[in-house]
């Protein structure tokens, strides 16, 4: 059978536009979203920190963004716990960042992506936080989307860190 490869290549090109536009759609949901904290909110982190697994009540104030976009119906709830929601099939980890994303556990992260657990990692950073004190009701906050990759590709960035584990330097997208 002979393969019609302009066809092959129309096809590979559409599925790519159609995922570059699932990506720039997911992150302008994201960039510039504003979450006024409520009690709710509160409870909700409140109740990942009892489950164990955060190093301190602080790391859960970042399932701040994750729990807004769910509680709201913007995304679908996760079906693994290596992501944080589900959009047009896309398995989305959110990354709360600095000046870089500090990476202590990159073996596990690839072995999420390699099973299909992840699929995008999206970096954003979280105006009017004040990381001193944990989440208050009534606190403002308006996320800065950074950007959105596919998570083969976002972890092939990944560089060794001269303290400890690993580390990716943010490529901002989609501002102009």
């Amino acid at each position: 059978m002979k393969i019609d490869h302009s066809t092959r290549k129309q096809d590979e090109l559409l599925s790519f536009v159609i995922k570059d536009n699932i990506m720039q759609e997911v992150f302008n949901m994201i960039d510039n979203h504003k979450i006024t904290v409520e009690q709710h909110h509160i409870d909700y982190m409140e109740n990942e920190w009892k489950k164990g697994y955060a190093s301190n009540r602080r790391n859960c104030d970042s399932l701040l963004l994750e729990y807004d976009l769910i509680y709201k119906g913007l995304v679908t709830k996760p079906t693994h716990i290596a992501h944080d929601f589900i959009q047009n099939s896309f398995k989305i980890d959110l990354k709360e960042i600095g000046k870089w994303h500090n990476i202590n556990k990159l073996s596990w992260m690839t072995s999420c992506v390699s099973a299909g657990n992840v699929t995008h990692y999206l970096t954003y950073r979280t105006k009017g936080r004040d990381k001193t004190r944990l989440y208050r009701c009534g606190d403002k906050v308006t996320i800065e989307a950074i950007e959105i990759r596919e998570a083969r590709e976002y972890l092939k960035r990944a560089n060794r860190s001269q303290y400890s584990g690993h580390y990716i330097t943010p490529l901002p997208m989609y501002k102009s």
